[in-house]
């Protein structure tokens, strides 16, 4: 209440474009550990005498992260469109009833 909905749709755009790469990045590790740990623990047990090597594809790592960004952007140009949709003053009567 009290802001503009121009600067709700702000605040959401923003939002979603710096929480996403910090996902992104904080998610490549978090694969690249749980990986290497899975290699690490468990290969031995299940592939005796087979060397298994950790190997990333930044092309593939490249390509998750835009598709990743062009959803984070249609979902906001959705939300914001949503929200421009919202009458306020029904909005505001429905939930004091």
């Amino acid at each position: 209440m009290g802001t503009s909905l121009q600067r709700i749709g702000n605040l959401i755009f923003i939002e979603g474009f710096i929480i996403t790469p910090i996902g992104i990045v904080v998610g490549t590790i978090m694969r690249y550990l749980l990986a290497l740990y899975i290699i690490i623990t468990r290969a031995s047990d299940m592939f005796e005498g087979i060397n298994l090597e950790l190997r990333v594809s930044w092309i593939g790592v490249l390509e998750g992260s835009l598709i990743i960004i062009v959803v984070v952007f249609l979902v906001s140009l959705l939300t914001i469109r949503h929200i421009n949709k919202i009458d306020i003053a029904d909005v505001t009567r429905e939930r004091t009833a």
